[in-house]
């Protein structure tokens, strides 16, 4: 993984409290956003409402990726390579973005309030690696899937937001499991990508049961977790 973080290139005036209006919100690696970029040139968004962008990235994640256990087909989407060779260009771009403040760097909230933010998984190094790992191999588990998500909503100007908690099961069983919280025109919803790729599998259609829920009381009926960080959110 190459990872080169941007961050020190940045003017501290680049960072924004958690609210970045509809700009464009880049994670801050190179590579990384380089990546999302590159992915979303194959997503039709453009003259799409909110919410059907959405919609577009969500499909998109759930039709082309994989789940992590032995299904991965040893393809790279990406070449380290290819990689390196837009380094210098790209990161001119990008700082050209922050620095004339059509862009903005995503935040670690959990620093923002006095939260431990290293080892979270809302984290930028957090979010970098397993966004990272996914739109190399298209493969992953709960945490990749809610990674490149985050990712590219963010570079749609949505800012995206990792949960970790527990998944609830009909046979009762609850286990551990990552999924997002996005803010839309000043709401948050609830987004599960993974559980609605496990539908798609299982169906063959995508059909949004986790998809852009505002109520919190019903996303409780299947998922558990610590509310302070959602709460700091809202």
């Amino acid at each position: 993984m190459i990872v080169v973080v941007l961050l020190s290139l940045l003017p501290a005036g680049a960072f924004a409290a958690g609210r970045y209006g509809n700009m464009p919100i880049y994670l801050g690696y190179y590579d990384v956003d380089y990546m999302a970029d590159e992915i979303l040139k194959e997503i039709p968004t453009a003259g799409k409402s909110h919410t059907e962008q959405i919609r577009a990235v969500y499909d998109w994640i759930i039709t082309h990726c994989t789940r992590y256990e032995n299904e991965w087909d040893g393809v790279y989407h990406f070449s380290d390579e290819a990689i390196e060779a837009v380094k210098d260009s790209y990161i001119e771009k990008l700082n050209s973005e922050i620095y004339s403040g059509r862009s903005v760097i995503r935040e670690d909230l959990e620093a923002h309030f006095g939260m431990p933010s290293f080892f979270s998984v809302d984290s930028q190094y957090s979010v970098a690696a397993y966004a990272y790992d996914i739109m190399m191999t298209r493969n992953g588990n709960c945490l990749h899937y809610a990674a490149l998500l985050t990712v590219l909503l963010g570079h749609l100007g949505f800012d995206s937001r990792i949960i970790d908690g527990y998944f609830k099961n009909a046979d009762g069983s609850m286990p551990v499991h990552k999924w997002n919280y996005v803010l839309v025109d000043g709401q948050y919803y609830w987004l599960d990508v993974r559980m609605d790729h496990a539908n798609y599998k299982r169906t063959g259609k995508i059909n949004y049961q986790y998809f852009m829920i505002a109520d919190t009381a019903k996303w409780e009926r299947n998922h558990q977790w610590d509310h302070q960080y959602s709460d700091i959110l809202r």
